[in-house]
């Protein structure tokens, strides 16, 4: 096998990814020996060029969701027997750039000063045939001076969101934490919204894609979730989205007392979902004594949503009360 160019490539299938890899010499030469019997991708990983492991399923950019059949030439696919020596040649590509500035609006810029800018992510989503945008490539992250840049993006149609970091909350287990608010370039909290970055492949540069961050104008959605008869519900996750467009969605646990919050929210119509999402508790060691057995606890209630609009002030308190599932 041949790679042009000196870093690591990595053998994978779609249940053990990773799992058998080499380092390629000199010439841009590899080989991965004692694989097993299979069908696997070979995916090459160089800082710069664009990430091959994004191309194979269920990866956003994979061939079967862009109404396409062959893979790009840095992603190789061989069957492998006992008998046959696998050969692919990969040649990889640079992709292109999208960077720009992350700021915090004006109003109370005392809240958020500027160290914060580095606890941001940057993600892109990439459209697909079917229209839909999915979470592609790697988050990139401001420095001190709100400036972003993310290289080796591959030709295509994306959305670029901020994602804030959240805070801390106390559960029953202990503190766990709540996720931040998204704002979308275009300067909207909707992905349908949001202002459509067209690549045109090579090494194409997008800048001037800036993110503001909105510091006035912001509410808070505050609820509670409790079983009928007014027993708090301490077990589950409390999502806030956009109406009609839940991912990427705001997630919490639920507070020790049943009570939730979402803190920054800015004006505009929100479905507030509630889950149940069990846990795996201990069980106890394994009969032969080498390890210890998990058990998922049984869901306690079924999903309930409601609808609110937040308009010019904090809306009343949500009261979330789910049907118990059926034993």
């Amino acid at each position: 096998m041949e790679l042009h160019a000196e870093r690591r490539v990595t053998i994978t299938d779609q249940f053990s990814p990773g799992e058998f890899h080499a380092v390629t010499d000199t010439s841009g030469g590899f080989t991965i020996t004692n694989v097993r019997a299979g069908e696997y991708y070979v995916v090459p990983y160089l800082a710069g060029y664009i990430a091959a492991q994004d191309f194979v399923p269920p990866g956003a950019l994979a061939p079967e969701f862009h109404g396409e059949t062959r893979l790009p030439g840095f992603v190789g696919r061989v069957v492998v027997s006992s008998r046959i020596t696998a050969h692919t040649d990969l040649v990889l590509e640079r992709g292109g750039t999208i960077e720009g500035i992350v700021a915090f609006g004006q109003g109370r810029p005392e809240i958020l000063p500027k160290r914060s800018l580095m606890g941001i992510a940057l993600n892109l989503s990439v459209k697909g045939r079917d229209g839909q945008f999915r979470r592609a490539l790697g988050a990139s992250h401001p420095g001190e001076d709100g400036h972003y840049r993310i290289d080796a993006v591959p030709k295509g149609s994306y959305i670029l969101f901020a994602a804030l970091g959240g805070g801390m909350v106390q559960t029953d287990r202990g503190l766990q934490g709540s996720s931040g608010r998204f704002i979308y370039f275009g300067s909207t909290v909707r992905p349908s919204r949001a202002q459509v970055i067209e690549m045109t492949g090579g090494t194409a540069r997008r800048t001037g894609v800036d993110i503001t961050i909105p510091m006035t104008g912001l509410h808070t959605v505050r609820g509670k979730a409790e079983m009928v008869g007014g027993k708090p519900i301490t077990e589950g996750i409390i999502r806030l989205f956009p109406t009609g467009e839940r991912d990427p969605s705001r997630a919490n646990p639920l507070a020790a007392n049943g009570t939730f919050e979402f803190d920054q929210v800015v004006s505009g119509d929100y479905t507030v979902w509630l889950e149940d999402v069990p846990q795996y508790e201990f069980a106890g060691p394994a009969p032969d004594g080498k390890g210890i057995r998990m058990k998922q606890r049984k869901k306690l209630y079924n999903a309930l949503s409601q609808d609110l609009s937040v308009i010019d002030r904090d809306p009343q308190v949500v009261v979330l009360r789910p049907n118990s599932v059926s034993k």
